[in-house]
């Protein structure tokens, strides 16, 4: 019985070499019986299994349409698999060479990476969209579930060991986005892996997420890395190019750092925003902390570079301008983008002392222009105001930077009356009305009306601030004692933040002592009264 045994399995083995039956590969595939003839129906069970055999690879390669000299048992880069080299039975053998088959054609038809990889990413990105999809969908037609389930595990891995080879080649952070958008965003959505043809084998649940969640945590690091490095370098760049290129001669030197500044940050956190808003706020924390780097370097040289420029004969002003509109901008952009995110706090505390530091330098500038002029003014016999070219040459009207002079000259407006009120209590009247001529009064109108004009016109709608000399000019020429006391209650009541300012102005229009005393109680009584009058009303 042995020896009968053994042949007809050795010619039932033959006859099965020769047909191309595929069954346990093929989907809908009839499975062909073979007719045991009768005399061997006593034969056992187990022995019956022996002879049972599997479909060979060859029908298989043909279906995948492998490259010739392909061995089934050679898995990916010329590594043995080690399914098809440890089996225990032939079957095994031959549904574990399957495997193996499947698993060495998807790595031979998955798109290489192409030489120069930062410039064709996009590309080859587009490459592996459209081989693993066409695959998938071409095979799902005819591979049984076992093998479709084990080509999408292929592909599935084949991919992210690609993604993560991409990973450490790409050099930009651009291209970081575009890596991490196709996995994250491309590669589960209904362009690839959920795509409508692939509804019935449905590879999103048959894949290994784990592979997915890992790899994206290894890319979120190797981006944050990396726009770290580039966000540091494009700011250094930046502070480079202002400290070689000073001069200020357009409105593109005008704006230049801070919209270099906001370009380079806004670019990535824009980008980002596209993946994941989780990933959106861990790169501008990334970001900011580059940027307080930055507006501490900044802060420094221009504390250093202003300050060398305001004790200078006749400082340029615009790039003190310039300074406050970086300033301004920037902490604007930060407060509106992330005002509680982190370092947010410090960059505009940092930008608000600059900020500050400048304008000081300004009025400062300012302030010694109206000194030297004022002095020689009202001991001069010409009556050539001279303050007010100087005015103009130092802040001459420019095209751009409206906003930063209106905002400075404000400021100077107000102190040139008071250095003007100062100078003019200082200066004996009598000599001065021989200086000048008796009506001292419609001088100082004169300035007042002249001042603000030249104002008005370096920044245009500038808030009137020489309502204090029209006063003098009425106090002046108050001739009736009750017009007197009400002038005097006004110059009191707007500008008594100085309590010697009042009684130096009745002093110099050369009331006797009892007159200004007399004018300064009844001032004083009417604004107790006042004030009594507003309690009760309150109360």
């Amino acid at each position: 019985m042995g020896k009968k045994l053994r042949a007809f399995t050795q010619a039932f083995r033959r006859r099965k070499r020769v047909q191309s039956a595929s069954a346990n590969y093929v989907q809908d595939a009839p499975e062909q019986e073979e007719v045991i003839p009768l005399q061997l129906n006593h034969i056992h069970e187990t022995d019956q299994q022996e002879v049972q055999e599997t479909v060979p690879c060859r029908n298989l390669s043909e279906l995948l349409q492998m490259r010739p000299g392909s061995d089934v048992n050679t898995s990916v880069d010329g590594v043995p698999c080690l399914e098809c080299t440890d089996s225990h039975s032939e079957q095994q053998n031959q549904k574990q060479g399957g495997n193996c088959l499947v698993q060495l054609y998807v790595s031979q038809q998955f798109p290489e990476p192409p030489e120069n990889l930062n410039q064709n990413l996009h590309q080859h990105l587009q490459n592996i969209q459209s081989a693993v999809l066409n695959e998938l969908t071409r095979l799902s037609r005819v591979l049984d579930e076992r093998l479709m389930g084990h080509l999408i595990n292929c592909y599935h891995r084949q991919t992210f060991n690609q993604m993560h080879r991409l990973l450490q080649n790409i050099s930009s952070t651009q291209n970081h986005f575009v890596l991490m958008m196709w996995v994250l965003k491309t590669y589960l959505s209904q362009e690839l892996l959920g795509h409508p043809d692939l509804q019935k084998v449905d590879p999103i649940k048959s894949i290994d997420l784990l592979l997915f969640t890992e790899w994206e945590a290894k890319a979120r690091d190797k981006l944050l890395q990396s726009v770290h490095e580039e966000v540091a370098e494009s700011l250094e760049n930046i502070l480079l190019n202002e400290k070689t290129h000073e001069q200020c001669n357009s409105e593109e030197d005008y704006v230049r750092v801070f919209v270099d500044t906001i370009q380079c940050i806004k670019a990535v956190h824009k980008a980002a925003q596209q993946i994941s808003s989780k990933l959106s706020d861990d790169v501008q924390n990334v970001c900011f902390q580059q940027l307080l780097v930055f507006v501490k370097r900044y802060s420094d040289e221009q504390t250093e570079g202003l300050g060398k420029k305001a004790v200078m004969p006749e400082p340029e002003t615009i790039q003190f301008l310039k300074t406050l509109k970086t300033c301004k901008e920037l902490k604007q952009h930060v407060q509106v983008e992330a005002a509680g995110a982190s370092y947010s706090g410090e960059i505009v505390k940092t930008l608000d002392k600059l900020e500050v530091f400048t304008l000081n330098l300004l009025l400062d500038i300012v302030n010694k222009m109206a000194e030297a002029n004022l002095s020689t003014y009202f001991k001069s016999d010409s009556k050539c105001f001279s303050l007010l070219p100087a005015v103009q040459k130092r802040f001459p009207k420019q095209c751009y930077g409206a906003d930063e002079q209106k905002r400075v000259l404000n400021k100077a407006y107000k102190l040139i009356v008071q250095i003007y009120v100062k100078h003019l209590i200082k200066t004996n009247k009598r000599q001065l009305e021989s200086c000048w001529n008796p009506d001292v009064s419609k001088t100082i109108g004169e300035d007042a009306h002249g001042i603000h004009s030249i104002m008005s016109e370096l920044a245009p709608d500038v808030p009137q601030q020489n309502r204090l000399l029209l006063k003098v000019k009425e106090l002046l020429d108050c001739e009736c004692n009750e017009a007197l006391k009400l002038t005097a209650a006004t110059i009191q009541e707007d500008f008594g933040k100085d309590p010697e300012l009042l009684p130096a102005l009745l002093k110099w229009k050369g009331l006797p002592k009892g007159q200004v005393r007399e004018v300064l109680e009844t001032i004083q009584h009417d604004y107790h009264h006042q004030s009594c009058c507003s309690s009760v009303k309150c109360w």
